[in-house]
């Protein structure tokens, strides 16, 4: 893989020498050092890549090289690049990158990261229900709605009844639960037959205990319109 990136450089601060000699037109009072700091940019800066200055004297209109620097001129260099500061904005594009690693990491560690992730311990152990045994005739699911703007809200379904092992027939409520911790301020007997819709639908128990997904809608234009998610089962 090949990185591309640049060494750049921007004007730090300027100081004006006044009692050191041009070492080319030898007046006094025309110096000034031009420090610039240098940095990696890839699509950011990156990192700091050093210090570097610039020598100009206004008598003789020149840039003085380096090489023709007096000992008294690299000394008020060293001098001056070490009391530079570095701003951060020179770290910002390599501590992104380390976050942009990190925060997944620690959020995959703390289970945040999985969209469906189940509050507590009981509630996966009714996850885990769906996996083993069949959906029973009144069961309440609390569910989420995903359309295909992949706005997510949620709703109550009621079993209706159950055809075999393969299918049931289910409606869902009337009212949209706008949180996911409304399924815990709830039971199964605060629901009547007048909150949920009269049309029903019949979903697919083998595809619910394989992925969890209750039914998934298609069309022509749009493949992936909709997915009805199990989270778990009101007692």
């Amino acid at each position: 893989m090949i990185i591309v990136y640049q060494i750049r450089s921007k004007l730090a601060k300027t100081v004006e020498i006044e009692n050191i000699g041009c070492p080319q037109c030898h007046n006094k009072g025309g110096l000034k050092m031009y420090f610039y700091q240098k940095y990696t940019w890839l699509i950011a800066p990156m990192l700091p890549a050093g210090k570097s200055a610039i020598l100009d004297c206004i008598f003789c209109n020149q840039s003085i090289s380096t090489k023709n620097w007096t000992k008294e001129l690299h000394i008020v260099f060293k001098i001056e690049k070490r009391n530079m500061p570095i701003p951060f904005r020179y770290f910002s594009g390599f501590i992104f990158c380390i976050l942009l690693f990190l925060v997944p990491l620690v959020l995959v560690k703390a289970g945040i990261s999985n969209p469906f992730h189940l509050k507590d311990d009981s509630a996966k152990i009714e996850q885990a229900r769906i996996d083993q045994a069949l959906i029973k005739e009144n069961d309440y699911l609390f569910v989420g709605l995903i359309n295909n703007e992949r706005n997510l809200k949620f709703k109550v379904v009621k079993v209706v009844k159950t055809e075999g092992n393969e299918t049931a027939i289910i409606k869902q409520s009337i009212k949209t639960y706008n949180q996911f911790q409304d399924q815990y301020d709830f039971s199964s007997s605060n629901f009547s037959e007048t909150d949920f819709e009269t049309n029903t639908k019949k979903i697919n128990l083998t595809y619910l205990r394989k992925s969890g997904s209750i039914e998934e809608v298609y069309n022509n234009s749009k493949p992936h319109i909709a997915i009805m998610r199990y989270y778990a089962i009101i007692k």
